[in-house]
């Protein structure tokens, strides 16, 4: 039949289509996020930098280099975090709010070879 395995899980078009844009066109954005660590779900907000498909899991990550919202005592904001797109909702572009690209990001990384979206 031809279906590809490592597509195999649902994606969220909607959530996709939101990032590639605001990588694209290099907006803030802000979300709701739930993790197994926060089932309720807080608000997070960042420069997203590069969207992919995990070689290994398939999963579609997002890097984002995050300024502000909750986030673990181990990471002291401004950090660079991966969020499980399908963990995020309530996905908002910030219109009025560009962002330079990070000096310590890597288009070429091994980890972007499946890249759905990223700066380059």
């Amino acid at each position: 039949m031809g279906i590809e395995g490592r597509r195999l899980y649902m994606r969220n078009q909607n959530n996709e289509t939101l990032i590639i844009k605001a990588i694209g066109e290099r907006k803030v954005i802000t979300f709701d996020y739930k993790s197994d660590a926060d089932p309720i779900g807080t608000m997070r907000s960042g420069n997203p930098h590069a969207m992919y498909e995990h070689l290994k899991t398939g999963n579609v990550l997002l890097d984002l280099f995050q300024t502000e919202g909750q986030s673990s005592e181990r990471y002291k904001l401004p950090v660079w975090r991966e969020f499980k797109v399908d963990k995020m909702s309530n996905i908002r572009i910030m219109d009025n709010r560009n962002f330079e690209t990070q000096k310590n990001y890597n288009p070429n990384a091994e980890k972007y070879l499946r890249a759905i979206a990223k700066i380059r």
